[in-house]
């Protein structure tokens, strides 16, 4: 006989919210058994290795509508177990997007410095238009890391 799993009828493994709006948020014939946990799967970084039922829209948008695997009850050791594979994600996103942080910035004091000098209306509009584009970049590229020192 095999040791089961150590996490297996612990409470903190499963949790089921029928009171929920959009419970069950995919298609299930079991929905006693229905895992809310991972309402917001983890495993969705993990794009195409993440392991379920996924396809790729025709924008390239990741689509899980069918597929159950963070909601099966069995399968919290499988989410649990890609963790460090999720931390290796966030960790690459955290160090590209510092990089992209130190770029737009170094853009951004050349853009501000040229505006220094008389300039005609026109490309006065267009770097100020290319600042609005970098700040946006900047502000998207600094969520994760705007707490960071």
């Amino acid at each position: 006989m095999s040791e089961k799993p150590y996490w297996e009828g612990k409470e903190y493994s499963f949790v089921c919210h029928k009171e929920c709006e959009y419970f069950p948020c995919h298609k299930t014939n079991d929905p006693d058994n229905f895992n809310c946990l991972f309402c917001y799967c983890p495993l969705y970084a993990l794009g195409d290795a993440c392991g379920g039922n996924f396809r790729f829209t025709e924008k390239g948008i990741k689509d899980c509508t069918n597929c159950l695997l963070p909601h099966v009850r069995k399968n919290y050791g499988y989410v649990t177990g890609k963790y460090s594979e999720i931390m290796e994600v966030a960790g690459k996103n955290r160090k590209e997007n510092r990089e992209l942080i130190r770029k737009t910035a170094e853009e951004l004091k050349a853009l501000t410095e040229e505006g220094l000098t008389e300039e005609s209306a026109e490309s006065r509009k267009a770097r100020l238009e290319k600042i609005r584009e970098l700040t946006e970049r900047l502000v998207a590229a600094s969520g994760a890391d705007a707490c960071e020192k």
